[in-house]
């Protein structure tokens, strides 16, 4: 059963001018580790902060960006917070990230 629904989309140069900042803000330890680790990290941070809003939206609770941690397995985003289960999916392309995210039972 679908209990809610969340899309975000961001320009990803907005996160240029403050990337290393805003990553210890946004990530959690181990999305850390991955961040520091990318060639082009500023589109993993703007994935990130897409996919974490729109959790945040299909969630329908006030939820912090650090209580959100998206990794991968078998190639593809998943993500795990206290209690609640998504799907999700995150693409970028040239100037955007945008994530949707399926809030599931």
């Amino acid at each position: 059963m679908i209990y809610g629904i969340g899309n975000d989309i961001v320009k990803i140069e907005r996160f240029e001018k403050n990337k290393d900042k805003l990553a210890k803000r946004i990530l959690t330890a181990q999305e850390y580790e991955l961040y520091m680790k990318k060639n082009r990290s500023i589109e993993f941070l703007a994935g990130r902060f897409a996919a974490k809003e729109a959790i945040i939206k299909a969630s329908n609770q006030s939820l912090s960006m650090q209580k959100i941690n998206v990794l991968y397995k078998d190639g593809k985003p998943e993500v795990s917070t206290e209690n609640e289960v998504f799907l999700l999916s995150i693409a970028h392309e040239r100037e955007y990230a945008t994530a949707v995210a399926i809030k599931v039972g």
